[in-house]
């Protein structure tokens, strides 16, 4: 919601609140532009999701992602789109297309040959390869989930637009599964300092990173629980097996044989802690400590864990 949003904004310091308008006005333009001025997208997605009736008439969950930027979700998504029977594309920004007034058969297609082409290049994104090892990403049985990963945007979009996620329920016509992928905030927040914006001091990642926390929390207000699955990414790392079962479960769909052991060979042995890599001041730890303590969803982090 536009005025959530706004009122958030009121409380952080003008380099970060500087940082959001920027990116809110970004979202706006993007809003603005003529749903057809792409004419060649649009008729290709017409014409593709025409042509793919089949393979969408048995899906069953739409799924999104909500949460922060550097959280573990590329992984999540990647793992997913390797079952065979979802298809998770990696940032397409699908809620544009939606708002645009694309069919639901448009941008199903969207979905499908954005993560065929990443599949094509091994799935190769920021520099790391998220391939699953004998799992065929884009090769499907038969597609009972499909969605797009793209947490921040995602979350930003549907605070700014209240009828967004009304509207899109209609659009799809299947239950709406929203994954939240959670990291350790000293990790989370290090790393979006260094990678994110061209560089940020930690105070402002620090504030970027809670204002997502409040707006995951006011659309997780909307949503009932039943369609929300919190997934740690260290519980990922740690007990892979157990997680994977998790979202599959929550997706309404079996675990393959061979797709955990798979699975976990493209996971990292244990939690890389990057709040280890810079000097953090005992005042700073601590205001993220108090604003760990606001949000259940990051129960029990800590920063000398």
């Amino acid at each position: 919601m536009e005025s959530t949003i706004e009122h958030f904004l009121e409380t952080i310091s003008p380099e970060t609140k500087d940082i959001c308008y920027r990116y809110i006005a970004m979202i706006r333009q993007d809003y603005a532009r003529n749903v057809i001025a792409d004419t060649s997208l649009y008729l290709n997605s017409l014409l593709g999701g025409l042509a793919n009736t089949k393979n969408f008439q048995n899906i069953e969950k739409y799924c999104m992602f909500l949460g922060c930027p550097r959280s573990g979700h590329t992984l999540v998504s990647a793992l997913m789109d390797s079952h065979p029977n979802m298809i998770i594309s990696n940032e397409l920004d699908a809620l544009k297309f939606f708002a645009k007034g694309f069919s639901k058969e448009q941008v199903y297609y969207l979905i499908l040959q954005h993560s065929k082409a990443d599949a094509k290049i091994d799935r190769n994104i920021g520099g790391y390869s998220y391939k699953i090892p004998n799992q065929g990403q884009a090769n499907f049985n038969q597609v009972k989930v499909i969605g797009d990963k793209h947490a921040p945007l995602t979350t930003t979009r549907l605070c700014m637009e209240p009828t967004l996620l009304e509207s899109l329920y209609n659009k799809v016509g299947v239950p709406i599964k929203f994954i939240h992928v959670i990291r350790n905030p000293y990790d989370n927040i290090k790393t979006i300092a260094t990678k994110d914006f061209g560089g940020l001091k930690l105070e402002v990642a620090m504030e970027l990173y809670f204002l997502l926390c409040k707006e995951v929390l006011s659309i997780k207000e909307r949503i009932d629980r039943s369609n929300i699955l919190n997934v740690r990414h260290e519980s990922l790392i740690q007990n892979t097996q157990k997680v994977l079962e998790e979202i599959n479960y929550f997706l309404g769909v079996d675990t393959p044989n061979g797709y955990i052991e798979n699975c976990s060979k493209s996971i990292y042995k244990k939690p890389h802690k990057s709040r280890h890599e810079t000097k953090w001041n005992e005042q700073l730890i601590n205001i993220i400590r108090e604003n760990i303590d606001k949000y259940d969803f990051l129960k029990n982090y800590e920063y000398s864990e």
